[in-house]
């Protein structure tokens, strides 16, 4: 019982360190884009 209850936790953190890493990705490559097109504007 407590050994699944553990894999299903560590399953949880795995699961939001995943979604944090691409959301941060995703913010980054969206900044070099919005910075790119600010430059091009200049």
């Amino acid at each position: 019982m407590s050994v699944s209850v553990f894999t299903l936790i560590l399953m949880l953190i795995m699961a939001s360190l995943l979604n944090i890493t691409t959301s941060i990705f995703l913010i980054s490559k969206e900044e070099k884009r919005i910075s790119a097109l600010l430059l091009s504007n200049l």
